[in-house]
């Protein structure tokens, strides 16, 4: 690996750790990526490897899941096996409940769940979000992903600390997370 790309992996860590550390922040993956596609490979070469199981929930996504095994040698894995799941654009809806929510010594084990949103913005999103790392409370919005998402993972990280996490990247290669810490409100 050449010096470059591991300066590039670093740094895209360290902004994914960020993510997680302050949930619903909007970061810029890395400096030098400017698309949702480069943005997830990159983010695939961080956290993805021959350990790892990687799923898909809709066709249109199988393509882009076989580039990624291929690319990282992880393996395709069914959805209740990965640790990693793309939902894409067309979101987990119901088959979240198909994915592993960890379990009481190993909450660890829950899936994560890679959203593809339009935009991420700070504010103007129809849940509030709280917990650890969030000062009170925010709202940001998720361009592009399905409105019933929010339900979807407020109800499968109910039983925190088991649950899943997500992260979402959008058409210009910033990334937000929400870990399964991060409780969801409807906004009144």
């Amino acid at each position: 690996m050449d010096r470059a790309q591991t300066v590039l992996e670093h740094e895209a860590f360290r902004n994914i750790l960020q993510a997680f550390a302050r949930p619903g922040t909007c970061r810029k993956l890395a400096s030098s990526i400017s698309d949702r596609m480069a943005a997830l490979d990159l983010l695939a070469d961080c956290l993805m490897d021959s350990e790892c199981g990687l799923s898909h929930l809709w066709g249109e996504d199988l393509a882009t899941a076989r580039r990624i095994a291929t690319r990282t040698g992880c393996r395709l894995a069914a959805s209740d096996q990965a640790e990693f799941v793309l939902a894409g654009i067309g979101g987990a809806g119901l088959r979240i409940a198909e994915l592993r929510v960890g379990e009481a010594d190993y909450p660890d084990r829950g899936s994560t769940l890679l959203y593809f949103a339009e935009a991420i913005h700070p504010a103007g999103g129809s849940w509030w979000w709280s917990g650890p790392g969030i000062e009170s409370r925010l709202s940001p919005r998720m361009e592009g992903v399905p409105d019933g998402e929010w339900a979807a993972l407020r109800l499968v990280n109910s039983s925190y600390p088991c649950g899943v996490d997500a992260l979402f990247l959008d058409r210009d290669g910033q990334v937000a997370a929400l870990p399964r810490s991060t409780r969801l409100e409807e906004v009144g």
